[in-house]
């Protein structure tokens, strides 16, 4: 089975927002808006709810705040100033940018909002709070946001873009309990053609406030997308609407609080570094030391951490078709077992886009439990598997496996975890049969703690003798097809895994 995104319709989130502000606790079902940040931003008060104003009153005070839209650029917000506004350096007149405000899923059948923190506390260091995932009818996986526009809203309501290039991206400072993204807003007509998706990056969960930044050029649409519609980071930055830090996962709840928000390299919290958001955690003493070799394939490592929105893995060997890289599972269910995988979280098993994305973002990896049973089988233990192609299918209508000359990979690299010892095997789609499945194999040994492995092609053996024909690893790999993980184990037993990167022997780098 061959898991691959569900899409998200985007198209009626903006019909469904509300401006509020920041950790109020107002009525979350009217518009409201600070007397004095609708006719100054220049200063930064505190939150309080006699400052806030109706629906009819922004829209008739805010009309005289500015008459032009040159103003200063964008100016880094403190959520610690407790300023209610956030000074974009876009607005076009009507004083309606910077506001936060809140998007949800209520107009898609969910039931999901986001229940406000209190400003004046020492907990709440911005625009804070719990957001309530729930589903309700939905049939994926129920979604919050809070956003920001950067120019706000013309005479007629209507959302404006503007070209922010010169801000050459975004940093922000925040805490989070699930990982959230940031998404590029754009205009109606851009949402709506890009609908199933916009330009994001995505964020790890953390519970220590730190700066990250982004260039415009990271905000990248999700891979499975790309083959529907497209647009470069910096495309969407020149009819940009607004940003939007988004949650999407499973019911459930998670605390978070955006602290700062600036323009490119202009986050200044906390003092004085910024801290990069890929360190090397691995600590596990059995795991193998980095060969640091040169680079020398087009395979590019996945973080699963990180590229819950950049799958697939960017293989490098893709034959033209963009099937390389997605991940499927496989069991003994063909030879009559009954073993299969249980997943963390709720995914949707059809074929259609996004479906394993959640998993990815739950697990920040793919991880899951190994539910053992032998049903009818007995030519072996039972087993499951997961893999992906290297090369892909032969076309969209011929699902036949392309072969790939992965020699110049040297061979995979792989962090993970698992209560049973992970066999990692060569693929060879059709040609399987020709060496009786006995396959090139390297045993991952089981590891509670995450532990990194280094393996090159000289380390893969096969098996068994099988049907006596011969093939080494070096040979595998020039006509590689997959690269498959399988966990093998005894009736009635369970095991989990989680597989956090996975890259090149030659010039990767994995870790957690």
């Amino acid at each position: 089975m061959q898991l691959k995104s569900c899409g998200y319709s985007l198209s009626a989130i903006v019909a469904s927002s509300f401006m509020l502000f920041a950790c109020s606790d107002s009525n979350p079902n009217t518009p409201f808006a600070s007397t004095a940040e609708a006719s100054s931003s220049s200063e930064s008060l505190p939150i309080s709810s006699s400052d806030f104003l109706s629906s009819s009153e922004i829209s008739s005070s805010s009309s005289s705040a500015q008459s032009s839209a040159t103003q200063a650029k964008f100016q880094t917000w403190h959520g610690t100033d407790k300023a209610q506004r956030i000074k974009t350096g876009y607005d076009a007149g009507t004083g309606t940018s910077g506001y936060w405000y809140e998007v949800n899923d209520n107009s898609e059948g969910g039931l999901s909002k986001i229940t406000w923190g209190n400003a004046t506390t020492e907990q709440c260091k911005g625009v804070c709070g719990t957001i309530v995932l729930d589903k309700g009818t939905m049939t994926y996986n129920p979604f919050v946001a809070v956003a920001f526009d950067l120019a706000g809203k013309d005479a007629q309501g209507e959302h404006i873009a503007v070209d922010a290039t010169d801000m050459g991206g975004i940093c922000i400072t925040y805490t989070s309990d699930y990982p959230p993204m940031l998404e590029l807003v754009l205009d109606d007509k851009q949402d709506s053609l890009f609908a199933i998706a916009t330009p994001n990056v995505s964020l790890s969960k953390t519970t220590t406030a730190n700066a990250f930044n982004f260039k415009w050029s990271d905000f990248k649409m999700p891979s499975w997308a790309t083959k529907y519609n497209n647009i470069s980071g910096e495309e969407a930055a020149k009819q940009l609407v607004g940003i939007r830090f988004k949650v999407q996962a499973a019911s459930g709840t998670s605390n978070f609080d955006i602290i700062e928000v600036g323009s490119y390299g202009n986050c200044t919290y906390p003092p004085p570094q910024i801290e990069d958001p890929k360190p090397y955690i691995d600590t596990n003493p059995n795991s193998d030391p980095n060969p640091n070799l040169p680079k020398t394939s087009p395979f590019e490592t996945w973080y699963g951490n990180e590229d819950y929105y950049t799958y697939p893995i960017n293989t490098g060997y893709d034959a033209g078709t963009e099937t390389a890289g997605y991940w499927f599972t496989y069991g003994d269910d063909a030879i009559n077992g009954a073993s299969k995988i249980l997943w963390p979280i709720d995914v949707c098993y059809e074929y259609e886009p996004g479906c394993f994305d959640v998993v990815f973002y739950y697990c920040e990896g793919i991880c899951g439990t190994a539910n053992f049973s032998k049903g009818n089988m007995t030519e072996r233990n039972p087993f499951v598997g997961l893999g992906f192609n290297v090369a892909g299918e032969k076309s969209q209508t011929d699902n036949t496996l392309v072969s790939a000359d992965a020699s110049a990979m040297g061979g995979v690299c792989v962090t993970y975890t698992s209560d049973n010892d992970i066999d990692l095997i060569l693929g060879l789609g059709e040609m399987e049969k020709e060496y009786d499945y006995n396959l090139p194999t390297k045993t991952l040994p089981k590891s509670k703690d995450l532990i990194t492995k280094y393996v090159p092609w000289a380390d893969f053996k096969q098996p068994s003798e099988g049907n006596g024909k011969k093939i080494s690893a070096e040979e595998a790999a020039k006509i590689l097809t997959t690269i498959k993980f399988e966990i093998e184990g005894t009736q009635g037993q369970q095991a989990n895994f989680n597989i956090k990167s996975v890259g090149p022997y030659n010039g990767g780098n994995c870790h957690p």
